[in-house]
């Protein structure tokens, strides 16, 4: 059994570092670990933990289902942030499991510290789920938990399987290390900033609001003081051609249109770029007419961050132009907006008054982060 148990522990701790690297052997090497544990645990009669392994299993074929198709329009999966909706439902998912498994686990006979063992197997699922998902507080999860074990691991006499704990804590460390700097790669350099082709960090200043709130038109007068690429509105050329007329399943589209759009004015920038609304309004928009919007469209928007949003008031006169339909619930849809930023936990800054009061009230904002 010796042989067997250094075989699963080898094969763990392998798998373990390839997912610090995001490496998708990652995933074929975990489903070797469960299934020898799985076969360790039935030939010790340990079927508690047996059941539990086949749980790691299932988790490791949905993991490697999702690291190659779990991203946006089926790509690749990319490292995310958990959201308050994924920490509530885990929260709630945690309380129950842990109810569940504490209460029959502290009825076994010989059973030791049942309690915390179940809290541990608690968490460790729902690390192990976050990790499937890419989701960089995973790694979070898994240093406390480590650093639990090994203590308790210690106490029981256990000692190779917390020298084996200890590896597994310092390699949690380092995935977290290397799991922020992917994703902060992936958002320009930290910051919510964007990369041009250059490799040069890119400012990214987003207009957003209601409609009819002169958006383009101060999105063009700030291109111009800054002498930088502006990115259009997509959503406005899209209805167009639709004649205004939208559908759940536009937003797909138009989230990708402006999404290429923003990229290719991002590969021309210097040093910043303004963006006439970005992933937001389509958020907004779509939970508003629909009460719901595709989550790929969430995780893109808060990897997408601009550095500053500039959320422009309806204090301006209506402008009907065939495509916009809210005259009477800008004040409503601005405070959408508004919530929006907050939830997402975004940087913004209301821009009210006259046309020149707006382009002041712009620039300084913008020369406030530095952006000058």
């Amino acid at each position: 059994m010796a042989y067997w148990e250094w075989a699963a522990a080898i094969a763990g701790a392998v798998s373990v570092y390839l997912s610090t690297r995001q490496n998708i052997w990652s995933w074929p090497t975990a489903i070797v670990n469960v299934s020898l544990s799985t076969f360790i645990f039935f030939q010790s009669g340990l079927y508690s933990g047996m059941g539990l392994q086949v749980v790691y299993l299932v988790l490791s074929i949905y993991g490697w289902y999702q690291w190659l198709h779990g991203g946006a329009e089926r790509t690749p999966l990319r490292v995310s942030r958990a959201s308050p909706r994924a920490w509530i439902a885990s929260g709630v998912a945690a309380m129950l499991f842990y109810a569940g498994i504490a209460n029959y686990t502290s009825g076994l006979s010989g059973v030791s510290l049942p309690y915390l063992d179940s809290g541990l197997t608690t968490v460790s699922l729902i690390a192990q789920w976050m990790m499937t998902r890419k989701i960089l507080e995973s790694w979070v999860l898994w240093i406390l938990v480590d650093v639990v074990y090994v203590p308790m691991y210690i106490y029981m006499d256990l000692y190779v399987i917390a020298g084996l704990y200890a590896v597994f804590l310092v390699l949690a460390v380092t995935g977290f290390v290397q799991w922020r700097r992917s994703y902060r790669a992936d958002r320009g350099g930290g910051g919510g900033g964007a990369a041009s082709r250059t490799g040069a960090r890119v400012i990214k200043v987003v207009l957003t609001g209601s409609e009819s709130t002169g958006k383009s038109e101060l999105a063009r007068a700030l291109g111009e003081h800054f002498r930088a690429p502006v990115s259009a509105e997509f959503v406005r050329e899209y209805a167009a051609e639709r004649g205004g007329q939208l559908e759940f399943s536009d937003h797909g589209p138009i989230a990708r249109g402006q999404m290429a759009q923003e990229d290719a004015a991002i590969a021309r920038a210097a040093g910043m770029v303004i963006l006439d609304t970005d992933l937001v309004s389509t958020l907004v928009y779509c939970e508003h007419y629909f009460g719901r919007a595709p989550a790929w469209i969430e995780a893109e928007a808060r990897l997408r961050a601009g550095d500053l949003y500039l959320l422009l008031a309806p204090d301006v006169p209506w402008i009907p132009d065939g495509v916009r339909d809210r005259g009477d619930r800008r004040e409503e849809m601005h405070a959408l907006f508004r919530a929006r930023l907050v939830a997402l936990g975004l940087p913004y800054a209301e821009i009210r008054g006259s046309r020149e009061e707006r382009q002041a009230s712009a620039v300084e904002s913008i020369t406030a982060l530095g952006a000058s």
